[in-house]
Parts: C-alpha cells; structure tokens; sequence
C-alpha cells in the first residue's frame, strides 16, 4: 500500500530537523513527503532542502510567496499527495519508528479510510508533561491521523466555516463510520511557546488563560443537549487540567 506523509510548514528550523529523522528512520519508509511552506523567513527552507538530498524517499517542497494560513496550507498539501494512504505530520513531533507501520497494518486489517495512533504530550524537550491524547481529548488532532486518498477526495476541500481542518475529517470519518483508531502510543507530540494549535509550552512554566477557556466552554455547551455537554465538558476539563499542572 503506497503512502505519503503531508507536511505544512511555517517557520519549523527550530524542531524540524528532528521530526525528518524520526520520518527516515521509519520501519516503513514513507513513498514520498509532501510539504507546503507558509511563507517561512527562517532557515525551514534550507533544511527541507538539505534533507531532500539524503532522505529514502522523495521529498517535494512547495514554497508559498504569502501566508494562507494553517487550515488552507494543509489542506492544500493533502490534496497534493499521491499515495493510496496519506499520514499528517506535524513539524514539531517526533514519530516513534513504528508508526507508519501499524498504521497501515490497521488499514489492511479493517479496510478503513482512517486510522489513527495515540501520541504522549510532551514539552518542548520532549519530557513528558500529560497524558496521552486520547486520554486527554480524543484522537482528532491532525498529526495523529491517517486517510485515504480516496476518502480526502471525498472531504476536501473543508467546508468554509470556522471547522479546523483535522475537526472536520475526523468528524465526517466517524460519522461515516470508516475509523479504526488504535489506542497505542507512536508519537511524541510537543507542546511548546510557539505551537500553533493545541495546549502551548512556556520556556519557564505553563500558562493557562483561564477567562478565554471558560469563555470556549460556554460557546460549546450552551447549545448542545445535556448529554453531549457532559461529554464536552469532560473533554475540556481534562484539557485544562493537562495545561494548568
């Protein structure tokens, strides 16, 4: 089964390099790495350059010249992918060398259009700071996951609405009921000062931002029935909880 690991990159020399190793060192080598770069004005270029010339697998790097944005930069490198089955990949992680692996071995097994693997939350040094994150808050983060390239023709692009990009495919692949998702721990997913998504890393301490949490959570449960906002609730505290520590 034929696979490409899609990247969207935006500044990344400072962690960069240590997610492309982890991708080389695969136990199963991806077929190829698609990146899209939001218009860096670090070194993130010359090191995907750099790269391309030792990497196993071939490596195609799309320099944008104005910034789209993460949702629209991502969506626009999925599309791009060739292979039957296509892993997203965060520049910041570190991919334990079994993740490509028994991802696919999912994907063989249950002949599903999505599989996810869980990750452990770590800092920036890649210490451990939370639990994993389908402990946490489920497995919809983007770099957790894998599709097909049949299932992203279907659900790209995402629709114009505030939906996250990993939201929306995650959601339309549950409700279609194409997941097998495996609760075991392939990544190392850092937190850090200047993550984009997700809970951020201070240098010298966590920092939770208290009134615009509590300000989310009534957004998200004022109109949802009480069931589902138990659910959400849940989700969140264990969020705040993994950032507050």
């Amino acid at each position: 089964m034929r696979c490409s690991v899609v990247m969207a990159t935006c500044n990344g020399e400072r962690f960069l390099r240590e997610q492309l190793t982890s991708l080389a060192s695969q136990t199963r080598l991806p077929d190829e790495l698609i990146v899209c770069d939001d218009a860096s004005n670090d070194r993130t270029l010359d090191i995907l350059t750099e790269f391309a010339v030792s990497a196993p697998f071939p490596v195609r790097v799309t320099a944008r010249p104005s910034r789209l944005g993460v949702k629209d930069n991502f969506t626009d490198a999925l599309q791009r992918a060739t292979g039957e089955v296509v892993f997203i990949c965060d520049q910041d992680d570190v991919w334990l060398p079994s993740k490509i692996e028994r991802s696919l071995r999912e994907f063989a097994r249950h002949g599903v259009h999505a599989v996810a693997t869980d990750a452990v939350i770590c800092d920036e040094e890649l210490r451990r700071v939370g639990p994993t994150i389908a402990n946490a808050a489920g497995l919809s983060n983007g770099s957790c996951n894998a599709y097909t390239r049949q299932f992203l023709h279907l659900a790209l692009p995402v629709p114009d609405t505030p939906t996250s990009y990993d939201g929306w495919l995650y959601s339309l692949s549950r409700w279609m009921k194409v997941r097998a998702d495996v609760r075991e721990v392939h990544q190392l997913w850092r937190r850090h000062d200047t993550a984009v998504s997700g809970w951020k890393q201070s240098p010298l301490r966590r920092r939770l931002r208290l009134p615009g949490q509590l300000q989310r959570l009534e957004r998200l449960v004022v109109h949802v029935d009480s069931a589902k906002r138990l659910r959400l609730l849940n989700r969140e505290i264990a969020n705040l909880d993994v950032i507050s520590e």
